[in-house]
Parts: C-alpha cells; structure tokens; sequence
C-alpha cells in the first residue's frame, strides 16, 4: 500500500517511518531533513536531542525540562552511562579551577590552618611535583598525602585529550616520573611496596576522617568535601536530573553549528556530523559538571562565611594592627575603595618579587582552563597556603600581613570578618594579559561568601607609560577608579559592590589576592 512523504507529498510504498514517533514517513533522508523543523513539536518521542547526540542515543525522548517526565528509567540509565564514558570524573578535576582542593575546606586548627587567629605550622620537608602540563607546589609533611598530591596523581592516570571546545583543541601531556633509572631494580620494586603500604594508610586515615599528621578529627577537609561533592554529582540521581537540561543544551549548540556550516558553505557528511555531535554533547557535558561543583562549593563557602566560630576575633590577636590608616579606613567604609602605599617597605618587595619570578620560572602557575576559553581572561594564577610559604620570607610575612587586616579592621569597624586561609597570586604576562570586568562575590545566588579583597601589588620597577596592565574598580553608580599596579602598593576594595578589570599589560605583572570572607550586609553596602 502507497503512502505520501510528509514533507514532498510524493507517494511511494517504500517510504521509511520516523524512528521517533512512527507517525509520519518520508522518501528519503533530504525530505527528513527538511521537513525536521516542522514536525519536531509534534513528534510523539520529541527528542530535541536527537540530532545532536551519538546514534546509539537517538531513540532519546524530548530534552526540555518540561518533558522530563517522558524519559524513561531505561533511557536515563543509558544517557547516564553514555554521559560517565563521556566525561570521566577524574578528566573533570582536570577542568576545574587550580587550587580547587587549597581554597576550598582549606583545613584549620592544624596543618598550617588557623583557629581563633593563633596559627601553628607542622614540620615538613619541601619538594616539587610535577605532574601533567601543570606544575603544583607542594610543601609534602613527612607521612602526609598532600590533596595537590592526590589530584596529580589523578590527572596523571587520565587520557591526554581534554575537552574540545568551539572547534578548538587543547591537548596536554603526562609526565611519568623516571624512577626506575634512580634506582636499581630491586630497590625500585622496595620503594613501590612502601609508597603502596603508605598510601593505604593514609586512605584508611581519610576513611576514618583523621590528619595523617596531627591525627585531629576531621582536620584536613579537602579533599574529602571534594570527593563528597564529586560523589553526588557523579550519582545516578543527580545525573538522571542533568540528562534532560544536557541533551536539551546539546542539540540547540549543535544546531547553531551546523546552522553556521550552511551559511559558510560547509556542508557535513555523515563521518563528520556524527564526530560533531560526539564533541559538542562532550563540551555541553563539561559545562553543565562544572557549573554544578562550582554552585554547590559556593553554597558550602557562603555558608561557612556566616560561621560565628571562624571570626577574626581581634582580642589576644597578636599581629600587627596599626596596617591602615586612618584615611585608608574612611575611604573604604565611604567608597568601597581604599589604597594604601608603602605597606611593607621597598626590601621586602623586592624579596616578594624575586619569589614570585622564581615560582613563575618553575612552571608554578596556571591557568583557568574554563575561563581561559571562553575569554575571560588570560593570566595565569598560583594558590598558596601557609606551609607553602615557609621558606620563602617574602612571601610569609605579605601573608601574616593580609590575613591581619580581619582582625585590625574588625577591631576598628567591627566587619565580622573571618579567618583568611590561602593567597592567589595572579601574573600577568607581558604580551597582553588581561582580566574581564568581574565581581569577586555577590548577594543571594551569586554570593561566594567574600566580603573584602585585599590586593596587593609585587612591581618595583613598574612605570605605567610602559608597563600597562592598569588596574580599573567600578563603583556601585558606575564610576571607573583606575589605580596603576606599582610595588608595595595595597588595594582594598569591598567584594560583593565593587567591580574590577585588569587591562592587557606590556610586562610581566604580579599581584597577590587575599579573599577575605564575612557575612553580607546589603543594606551597608557590605
């Protein structure tokens, strides 16, 4: 028995079904083709992903939220795998900002952490790791298996090819540590059996929520709420959640790329669309991933803002407290802004430099994968904790002086501001680095639990005619402050109101961050 093609209207007895809803047929693949558009509302399966994903997932129902209901367990099952071989949780550590595991959770009362501002460091030797095509800087206790360690172990067991995103490719390289030619064969195969026996005792310990080098409970919290947050990502329930918003997000960005294809003249055969879908549902995948750990650190780091126990409590403190001045303290209670000049003397500048160039020689800074690729910006950034700075003097004192500006000003302004515990240091290369305009907090859902930024400037020898890379605030009515980066220079500025933008440099610019964190207060500004 003939039938008519749905989309020419010719009749023909071999004309082949929709393999979604069964309901309408066609002549030919063209005809499907064009006639797509139309009968996609109606298509009784209404997979709006089907385009745009592998064709073992073309049976998929309809991706909006909104007919989350037509997906089947079967069908969620099978997209959850699909999307775990897709996107493996170690390539996700890969994705996720350096220093995820130092600035989150970061441990206190013990490790070099803080508690009620008196802060106590444990010996430890100091080495270098290397692992992947980023560097970490690790200062390793004797028996302690460092979160950076664990995260270089991990990116070093993934596969090379990391995620293309845009038609563009990125690819790093493992490194794998040449130890068989350090050692003999026989003292290589003891030293393996005692790493492992090592390893297995530091993993009991985490079970059991211990510090391999204090035995506090529950001290270093890294890397286990970074496992906590992974583990209920990666769940089949959350995953069944994402499937839907994915597919949904995939075939429209799939869409558009073939859409621009058409109007360039570059039409895609079969090898290509199917190689096309696999990358754009990858890409989509590893947004989608990234943005959910980021939203649920950020909840934990909002939450931790408001603890009462972490305050800077400035009774027994004993640092410094005379940093700012008076006018300092005024412009920024008034503005949002403050700058303070000559902070730690022209000698100790210069040692922070010469610090900063050698960690920036050694490979030690890295960028932010995500925000690199989509432009934001092109700096690189280097996390530091307290046991990372103990042998460089510089660097430890610009420490102890940033994380002293909660307690002095919650002394003379009473901020209820909290504990700092790691630095960033941002660098600047000299072919133009730059940073978008951003905020680095925010109220309700863009809050990040930061309420004052204390930047602070490592260029002795910058001249702005030369050098560039001009630091430039956005008050809250839109007024521009521009400030040039010159050395020992503090800039305080209110996180959560006050914008900031780094313009491209002409020289290689450093900068140390301290995020200090504090509940809101949206009716001061604060």
């Amino acid at each position: 028995m003939e039938s008519s093609c749905a989309q020419c209207g010719k009749s023909s007895a071999t004309l082949k079904k929709c393999s979604l809803c069964k309901q309408v047929a066609y002549c030919n693949v063209e005809c499907q083709r064009a006639a797509w558009k139309e009968h996609k509302p109606r298509c009784q399966g209404g997979n709006t992903a089907s385009s745009a994903v592998p064709a073992s997932t073309t049976t998929a129902p309809a991706s909006s939220a909104s007919a989350a209901t037509s997906w089947t367990p079967a069908m969620l099952k099978t997209m959850t795998e699909i999307f775990r071989k897709t996107v493996s949780r170690a390539e996700l550590l890969l994705l996720l900002p350096p220093g995820t595991y130092s600035k989150f959770y970061v441990s206190r009362g013990c490790c070099g952490g803080h508690e009620k501002g008196n802060s106590h460091e444990h010996s430890h030797s100091h080495s270098h790791s290397h692992s992947h095509s980023n560097h970490s800087h690790i200062h390793n206790h004797d028996y302690e298996h460092t979160c950076e360690e664990k995260r270089g172990q991990t990116m070093a067991s993934v596969s090379t090819e990391v995620s293309e995103t845009q038609a563009s490719t990125t690819t790093t390289t493992t490194t794998t540590p040449a130890k068989a030619k350090d050692y003999g064969v026989k003292e290589f195969e003891e030293r393996e059996k005692a790493e492992a026996v090592q390893r297995e005792a530091e993993d009991e310990a985490r079970r059991n929520h211990l510090c391999i080098a204090c035995e506090a409970d529950r001290c270093c919290k890294s890397d286990m709420e970074v496992d906590a947050i992974l583990d209920a990502i990666w769940s089949d329930e959350e995953m069944y959640k994402l499937v839907p918003l994915v597919m949904e997000k995939t075939n429209a960005m799939y869409e558009r790329i073939v859409e621009k294809g058409k109007r360039d003249n570059l039409p895609l055969d079969a090898e290509m669309e199917t190689d096309l879908r696999q990358k754009v549902l990858r890409e989509t995948l590893i947004r989608e991933l990234v943005s959910q750990f980021n939203s649920r650190t950020r909840k934990t780091q909002v939450t931790d803002s408001k603890q009462p126990l972490l305050l800077a409590d400035p009774r027994g403190y004993q640092g410094r407290m005379d940093l700012l001045s008076a006018d300092s303290i005024r412009s920024l209670m008034e503005t949002g802004i403050a700058i303070q000049e000559n902070v730690l003397g022209s000698e100790h500048c210069d040692k922070i430099r010469s610090e900063l160039e050698f960690l920036e020689y050694d490979g030690q800074f890295n960028e932010i994968r995500q925000q690199t690729m989509n432009g934001t910006r092109s700096d690189r950034v280097l996390w530091l904790k307290q046991r990372d700075v103990a042998e460089a003097p510089g660097l430890k004192l610009l420490m102890q002086t940033l994380f002293g500006i909660a307690f002095e000003m919650n002394l003379k302004a009473r901020l209820a501001l909290q504990i700092g515990t790691a630095l960033t240091v941002n660098y600047f290369n000299p072919n133009g680095a730059f940073y978008r305009r951003h905020f680095d907090g925010g109220y309700g859902d863009m809050d990040t639990g930061r309420k004052l930024t204390a930047i602070y400037f490592a260029n002795p020898s910058y001249k702005e005619e030369r050098d560039g890379a001009t630091l430039r605030l956005y008050k809250k009515g839109g007024e521009s402050v521009d400030i040039a980066p010159k050395g020992d220079r503090l800039v305080l500025l209110r996180s959560r109101t006050v914008e900031q933008e780094m313009l491209p440099s002409r020289a290689k610019i450093f900068y140390v961050t301290a995020w200090i964190p504090g509940p809101p207060d949206s009716v001061n500004g604060w």
